[in-house]
């Protein structure tokens, strides 16, 4: 379950309000939101590459194992799976990813119906090797993925991959979907008062995230603000978390 923006607004609404510290309005808060998830997230992204490399030292293995599901599971819903189409084995990277989990071709099956996967190289030095080695050189059943920039591109050729990434931070729709619009919590005027509308979109973290959330737009607000009462609270609950 994401975070419910409105829980986090309203949250850090409170805080500023009982510090007689001026109201947050939507709009402000608007600009901060998307500024503070994309922060969590990046850290989120950091603990989880450092505990893998951890475990690959087998240094506190059964902690490191622990701690990599959990992030996993933090992490699982930014995960996209598309099939992307190419030209001549050339694609574009979806504009929306962050990070590679795998490249496969959906035309060829292993022996249990999976798609092949599709060895992934980032090095072009290594890249340049395998393409001239007469004994690593890719075929139709080792195909290979040279990551450059933008760019991916697959040999021997094929114009269609199924491609597994971790997607920039958005959005979560009314409906569930997921969107790559900016988390927002957006109001009507109904009789003189605000009232919550349909064009909110709630975070796409996991909803025990929450009160980090909080935290993070209390400390901006309060360097935005320059009132150190304020931030120093939102320095205080990142602490804890």
């Amino acid at each position: 379950m994401a975070v419910s923006i409105s829980q986090v607004y309203n949250s850090v609404k409170d805080i500023v309000n009982k510090e007689q510290k001026g109201f947050v309005t939507p709009t402000a808060f608007n600009s901060m939101a998307s500024l503070a998830q994309i922060k969590i997230f990046n850290e989120l992204m950091n603990e989880f590459v450092e505990a893998r490399k951890i475990s690959r030292q087998n240094l506190e293995l059964t902690n490191s194992i622990s701690f990599i599901r959990r992030k996993q599971e933090d992490l699982s819903s930014f995960i996209a799976e598309i099939a992307l189409n190419g030209t001549n084995g050339d694609f574009i990277k979806p504009s929306n990813m962050v990070k590679l989990i795998s490249v496969s071709d959906n035309q060829e099956t292993d022996i249990d119906g999976a798609d092949t996967d599709i060895e992934v190289v980032h090095d072009p030095e290594l890249y340049s090797h395998i393409m001239r080695s007469f004994l690593s050189s890719p075929t139709e059943g080792y195909r290979v993925a040279f990551i450059n920039g933008d760019s991916i591109r697959v040999r021997p050729a094929i114009n269609t991959v199924n491609l597994r990434y971790y997607r920039r931070p958005g959005s979560v729709l009314a409906d569930g979907t997921f969107s790559n619009l900016d988390p927002q919590y957006s109001v009507s005027v109904i009789d003189g008062l605000q009232v919550q509308d349909a064009n909110t979109r709630d975070f796409m973290l996991p909803s025990h995230y929450a009160p980090e959330l909080v935290a993070e737009i209390c400390e901006m607000i309060g360097v935005r603000l320059r009132d150190n009462s304020v931030q120093s609270f939102g320095a205080q609950k990142s602490a804890e978390q």
